[in-house]
């Protein structure tokens, strides 16, 4: 049973829809997931989101954070995943949702708390994004103050990152046709 009243509901299958639209449009990876943070932020007001994809090398990269700063976005791009590394780092290193009221005090965020608090962020909490049991990213979300999500905020976060999940893995497999479509149209005929 949701905790999402039925105007909640409405509202997020509303830009669920709106963002399946734009996936099977052929919208670029990035726009989507700016439309899945842009989304659940207009859910779950005074809060600011981000997506971080796995590298090849296994690093997190930037996929969207549009209302986070640039400067925080560009300092943790490239971020390696481990056991102190962050909300992020630490829920790809455990493949299990890392919440962290408050950064200031949280051992995970030693090596981060300076960077967070220059840049205002006080809380943050941080879900891997799955494709197929793999864990291929992290969607996260920040908050100004000390925050504990509610269970409206958990079910929130829980639907937006299968969204993000869905367009990464849509995504993976769009490129992985266009290699094989390549590839058979510069194979010599027998």
């Amino acid at each position: 049973m949701s905790v999402l009243t039925d105007h909640e509901v409405t509202a997020v299958l509303d830009r669920q829809t709106a963002v399946m639209e734009m996936v099977a449009g052929g919208a670029p990876l990035a726009d989507v997931l700016d439309s899945v943070v842009a989304a659940l932020e207009d859910l779950m007001p005074a809060s600011r989101c981000s997506i971080l994809l796995l590298d090849d090398l296994g690093a997190l990269r930037h996929g969207s954070a549009p209302s986070l700063p640039s400067a925080y976005s560009a300092a943790i791009d490239g971020l390696e995943p481990g056991p102190f590394a962050g909300s992020c780092g630490t829920a790809v290193h455990l493949g299990e949702p890392v919440i962290v009221v408050d950064v200031t005090t949280d051992p995970r965020w030693e090596a981060f708390r300076g960077l967070a608090a220059e840049h205002g962020l006080r809380a943050c909490w941080s879900s891997p994004i799955r494709c197929r049991d793999l864990v291929v990213g992290t969607f996260a979300v920040y908050h100004s103050v000390p925050y504990e999500p509610d269970r409206r905020d958990d079910e929130l976060v829980r639907r937006f990152t299968h969204l993000a999940s869905l367009a990464v893995e849509h995504d993976q497999f769009d490129r992985l046709a266009g290699r094989i479509r390549r590839r058979t149209k510069t194979e010599p005929l027998h």
